[in-house]
């Protein structure tokens, strides 16, 4: 039977996954270098694998290093969750609402919800994790969030998922640009434009794709990036144009980029999502609905 595995190790492991070296892991600890560099030794020894690569006095972490720091990280997510309940137990307080959301909903939209849900619920706290869909979908079934915004393509085991009216996509100009004079942008009016597209792993650029192929066009795509909110930065900069959703737009570069309504419509999806082992907590579906008014008087 194999041993435990000593949570210091694990410790360590985090502090240098979180600050890049033996050393600045160690000030985070407070101990010293060679007291962590023997913590991440054992550790290696005990998982069998070889979690950084070293080259003298700097490290990197390995691949397999990386896929356990996502497990590490949420067992710490849920220790936090511990100590902030019991906090909120102390204080007689009225509650923390624990919420994950895509990145796109969090930077731009999210902020603008969480000061009209708090302006008349002072006692309430929030904390906001942000990661993709499929995560968010794997924190919520296991209770480590109270309520999450994301994409569910399909039926998910252990969550209870209440979609949210559909947002179309749009298409985000540089004020100064020549489409935005346009009232609405075709696909073919973006023929040859210097374009701002969002990465391979999107689904959004996915439907994107389709759309300019349908219509046969070619666009002049020197720019990728992951997120729709570093695309609004590129497109405020004057790089070129992007398709986003219509969330990110809200705060990002909104004094330098138009956005103008796309054809053919590309829907952007995703739905409000409960744990579905336990009752929703009173102050989460609060939340939910509020979320899904202000969609609705934003978005029609």
């Amino acid at each position: 039977m194999a041993r435990p595995i000593n949570p210091r190790q694990i410790e360590a492991f985090r502090a240098v996954i979180l600050t890049g070296s033996m050393t600045a892991g160690g000030e985070m600890l407070h101990i010293s270098q060679p007291a962590i560099s023997r913590l991440i030794r054992a550790l290696e020894t005990d998982l069998e694998l070889e979690l950084f690569e070293r080259n003298g006095a700097h490290i990197t972490p390995t691949n397999e290093a990386l896929i356990l720091y996502q497990d590490v990280e949420r067992l710490f997510v849920g220790g936090e969750r511990i100590r902030e309940a019991a906090a909120a137990i102390r204080n007689r307080s009225a509650g923390t609402l624990r919420i994950a959301a895509m990145p796109n909903i969090s930077l731009g939209y999210f902020p603008k919800i969480v000061q009209e849900f708090l302006a008349d619920r002072p006692g309430i706290s929030i904390v906001l994790h942000s990661d993709s869909s499929v995560n968010i979908i794997d924190l919520v079934a296991k209770n480590q969030v109270n309520l999450g915004l994301a994409y569910v393509p399909t039926e998910q085991p252990g969550v209870d998922v209440r979609a949210l009216p559909i947002a179309d996509a749009v298409c985000a100009v540089p004020r100064n640009h020549p489409l935005a004079e346009l009232p609405v942008i075709h696909a073919t009016d973006l023929e040859g434009a210097d374009f701002i597209t969002l990465g391979q792993s999107s689904l959004l650029h996915m439907h994107i794709a389709a759309a300019l192929q349908s219509a046969n066009v070619q666009c002049n795509s020197l720019i990728e990036t992951r997120y729709a909110s570093t695309a609004c930065a590129f497109v405020a900069r004057g790089l070129g144009v992007a398709i986003v959703d219509p969330f990110v737009v809200a705060e990002v570069g909104k004094d330098e980029v138009v956005t103008k309504p796309f054809r053919p419509r590309i829907p952007y999806e995703f739905s409000l999502i409960y744990p579905q082992r336990r009752p929703n907590s009173g102050i989460a579906s609060e939340f939910g609905e509020t979320f899904r008014r202000a969609m609705e008087r934003d978005f029609g």
